[in-house]
C-alpha cells in the first residue's frame, strides 16, 4: 500500500513538470527560506562594559582597517590625477623605451605649456646630452606623442575642477583669490586613510559637553602626505602660504574630481563591501571629503556614558563602538570571520579575569 502511494506521489511529480497535472496539483515549489540570522541579547551600554565593548572595536577596526588598505594598495594606479587630467597635472620621469640606449626615441618632450620634462637619458654622468641632442629630442617626441591628447576628457575634467576650487577656495576658510595655474604639481597616486572625526554635543540632564567622536570604521581618504590635519593647521596659521594652502586644498579636490570622472572606481568599492561617498565638514567650508565605509554598523555610546566617561579621562573625546549586534546582523561574507574575532576577543577578556 505504501509502495502504491509513493509511486503516485512520483506519478504526480512527473506531470506537474510537464504541466499535464490536475489545476489542483499544480503547486509552485516552495520559495527557498532566507536564513535571517539570530541577534543575540545584549546588555544596554554602561560606562562599566565600555572598555570591554572599545577592545572589541579595536579588533574588528584593525581586521577591516587592514582589508581596505590592500584593496586600495591594489587600486592605487587608478587613483593617479594624470590618468584623468593628462599633462594637466606635472609629469613623472617617463620615457618611451626605457631599454634603448640614449638617444631622440628615449626622450619625452614639453607639454603643452612649453615645460620640458625630466630626461630619461642612458649615459655616464661624464658625459651629459648636448644642447643639439636634447633639441633633437624634443623635436622627436613633440612629433610623435600628442600629450595633449594622450587623456580623453582631460580639458573637461579641469573644468570641472576649476568649477570646484573657485566654489570652495574663495570662499571662507580658506579665502584664497589665486587660481589653478597648469600643470598642477601633483606626483602621487598613494593613497592613505585615517578614521572620520566629527564633533558632537551630548547632553544628561542640565549638563551639556562638546565632544569629538571618533567613528572608527569610517575613513577619510586622501592623497599621502596630504591629510585633513595638515590643511587644519594651515587654516589656522595666520602666517601661511598662500601657495601651501592651495596645494594641499588641490589634493583632496583632484581626489574627488578623479573619482567623480571614474564611476568604475566607486562600483568596484561598492562591490567589495567599501562605499565611498561624500561628507562635508563645517570646519571646512564646502570642501567634498572623500569618505570609505564599511558593512559593520558602528553606534555613539549614550550621553550620559560619553559624558561620565569624558569626566574620567579629563578628555573631551570617545568613539563609537562596535557591538555584538551590529556583528551578527550583517549580510555579509565578513560576518563569520568578524564574529571569530569577537569571540577570541571576549576568551582573552575571561582568561585574563
Amino acid at each position: 500500500m505504501a509502495s502504491r502511494r509513493s509511486g503516485r506521489r512520483r506519478h504526480l511529480a512527473r506531470k506537474r513538470e510537464t504541466g499535464s497535472a490536475p489545476k489542483e496539483d499544480r503547486k509552485a515549489p516552495a520559495a527557498p527560506t532566507t536564513v535571517v540570522p539570530q541577534l543575540p541579547v545584549e546588555a544596554p551600554v554602561t560606562l562599566a562594559r565600555l572598555r570591554h565593548y572599545r577592545k572589541l572595536t579595536k579588533a574588528v577596526s584593525v581586521h577591516l582597517r587592514a582589508q581596505l588598505g590592500t584593496v586600495l594598495e591594489t587600486l592605487t594606479p587608478l587613483f593617479h590625477a594624470e590618468t584623468v587630467f593628462g599633462d594637466y597635472v606635472q609629469k613623472s620621469v617617463l620615457s618611451l623605451k626605457p631599454d634603448v640606449e640614449a638617444g631622440p626615441r628615449a626622450q619625452l618632450g614639453p607639454d603643452r605649456w612649453g615645460r620640458g620634462s625630466e630626461l630619461a637619458v642612458k649615459r655616464e654622468a661624464a658625459f651629459p646630452p648636448t644642447v643639439k641632442e636634447l633639441q633633437d629630442a624634443r623635436k622627436y617626441a613633440k612629433a610623435n606623442i600628442s600629450l595633449k591628447e594622450a587623456v580623453k576628457g582631460a580639458d573637461r575634467a579641469f573644468h570641472d575642477l576649476e568649477d570646484l576650487y573657485d566654489a570652495v577656495a574663495k570662499k571662507k576658510p580658506y579665502d584664497l583669490g589665486i587660481g589653478l595655474t597648469p600643470p598642477l604639481p601633483i606626483n602621487t597616486s598613494a593613497l592613505e586613510i585615517l578614521p572620520f572625526d566629527y564633533p558632537f554635543v551630548a547632553r544628561s540632564g542640565r549638563q551639556t559637553k562638546r565632544v569629538m567622536v571618533t567613528a572608527p570604521l569610517t575613513w577619510i581618504v586622501t592623497y599621502a602626505g596630504f591629510p585633513l590635519a595638515r590643511l587644519r593647521a594651515l587654516i589656522a596659521d595666520p602666517n601661511r602660504s598662500r601657495d601651501e594652502l592651495q596645494r594641499v586644498l588641490t589634493h583632496h579636490l583632484l581626489l574627488h574630481v578623479v573619482l567623480q570622472r571614474k564611476s568604475g572606481l566607486s562600483g568596484l568599492l561598492q562591490a567589495l563591501n567599501f562605499p565611498a561617498k561624500t561628507e562635508t565638514v563645517p570646519e571646512f567650508g564646502e570642501l567634498p571629503l572623500t569618505v570609505i565605509t564599511s558593512a559593520v554598523k558602528t553606534e555613539r555610546p549614550p550621553d550620559e556614558v560619553i559624558l561620565e566617561s569624558t569626566d574620567l579621562s579629563g578628555v573631551d573625546a570617545t568613539e563609537e563602538i562596535v557591538r555584538v549586534t551590529n556583528v551578527a546582523g550583517m549580510v555579509d561574507s565578513r560576518r563569520t570571520r568578524l564574529l571569530e574575532i569577537i569571540e577570541a576577543e571576549k576568551a582573552g577578556e575571561s582568561g585574563d579575569a
